[in-house]
């Protein structure tokens, strides 16, 4: 008798925990998705409306919101009795984190971990479940874009509604436009532009209206005679304004000598980049994690549940928090990878210290350029 009431404790316990762990998943899919999942059923209602909104937000191009979900209800959602939770989870978890679903004994699970992970890792997979046709299907997808040639794209210019501009007889520059019409464009241009830039605009803005005409009509203008007209047009409204005194032959030689300071002597602006410094600074390694949690703003969050069981000092009052998402100032670089790499080794390096079972680790965010993904997991 005591043994069947040991059994039903367990059960018990068992079954509010996987309660407790579904309403938080449920809770997290409606936060992050909002009022399209919200409905009034349990998690299988919310979970099949959520892999429906996810269906709608692929098919749209629109992004993913993956990395607004809690790092830690996923990973407790990816070891779900049902399915459909299991399936979510392998839809929004990290890429790194999703290769283990490939293998799960249902075959939706694997075909959502499949349509995100490369074509080695499903041939793999394909092998070990030779009667899955889904997961089939998934690689011969894969393998046909992996196959298909790039389209050159076509030089065919196109107005202002995406419609291609019907051919037009092209012609040798200066072929019918008489020299009062290059004067009349660069009076236009002056009017429009002159007052409005500074520097050396006039033979950039000479070439891009020459490119533009040649785009939109096919006419082919003689950038040369516009420039020239250009200046021809500056000269004359300088002279009018200043008169025909000594000033003007003066004012002309100063624009010249500005005009040549700026092509030989360019300004160098020299900016200091943040990861460099942070690089090249001497700091502990408890120094260096808080400068570097400012820098990337790193987001922490409380240790995984399936991980939190096997730390050392899981009595203490103080848990200890792990990163789980950081933004990159920029782009990714080598020295940004550096950065991020001494930052994991400084991170193990005061775990290790303390005696906790596991290693942190990070990964290029797979829709966000300038995100990067935390992981955490048992040595």
């Amino acid at each position: 008798m005591r043994l069947r009431l040991n059994d039903l404790q367990r059960e018990a316990s068992r079954t509010i925990r996987t309660r407790t762990q579904h309403d938080r998943f449920r809770s997290e899919l409606i936060r992050v998705l909002g009022p399209p999942v919200a409905l009034p059923g349990g998690i299988n209602e919310v979970a099949y409306a959520a892999d429906e909104q996810l269906d709608l937000l692929e098919s749209t191009g629109r992004l993913v919101p993956r990395e607004e979900f809690r790092l830690s209800v996923l990973v407790e959602a990816a070891n779900s009795e049902l399915d459909v939770v299991r399936k979510l989870a392998a839809r929004l978890l990290p890429t790194k984190s999703t290769a283990r679903l490939l293998y799960d004994p249902s075959s939706p699970v694997r075909c959502a971990a499949a349509n995100r992970l490369p074509h080695s890792a499903v041939k793999e997979a394909a092998k070990r479940y030779p009667y899955d046709d889904q997961l089939h299907e998934v690689m011969r997808r894969k393998s046909e874009r992996m196959t298909e040639a790039p389209k050159k794209a076509m030089d065919v210019p196109f107005d202002v509604y995406g419609r291609p501009v019907p051919e037009v007889v092209k012609q040798k520059p200066d072929a019918d436009l008489p020299e009062s019409w290059y004067y009349r464009l660069a009076h236009t241009l002056c009017s429009h532009y002159g007052t409005n830039l500074e520097g050396n605009w006039e033979e950039t803005l000479a070439t891009r209206v020459a490119a533009s005409h040649y785009a939109t009509s096919g006419v082919k203008l003689d950038r040369d005679m516009l420039l020239k007209a250009i200046h021809d047009c500056i000269e004359e409204r300088e002279v009018a304004v200043m008169g025909e005194g000594s000033i003007a032959p003066f004012a002309r030689r100063l624009r010249n000598e500005s005009r040549l300071d700026e092509a030989v002597m360019p300004v160098i602006e020299e900016s200091l980049d943040p990861v460099e410094e942070l690089l090249e600074s001497r700091l502990s390694s408890v120094e260096y994690l808080a400068k570097a949690d400012r820098l990337f703003k790193v987001s922490k969050s409380v240790i995984p549940a399936g991980v939190k069981k096997y730390i050392v000092g899981e009595g203490r009052m103080n848990h200890t928090t792990v990163p789980v998402k950081g933004t990159i100032p920029g782009s990714l670089t080598a020295k940004v990878e550096r950065a991020l790499d001494v930052y994991v080794e400084h991170w193990n390096r005061e775990q290790s210290l303390v005696g906790e079972p596991y290693k942190l680790s990070w990964t290029p965010h797979p829709m966000a350029p300038n995100l990067v993904g935390f992981n955490v997991v048992l040595k």
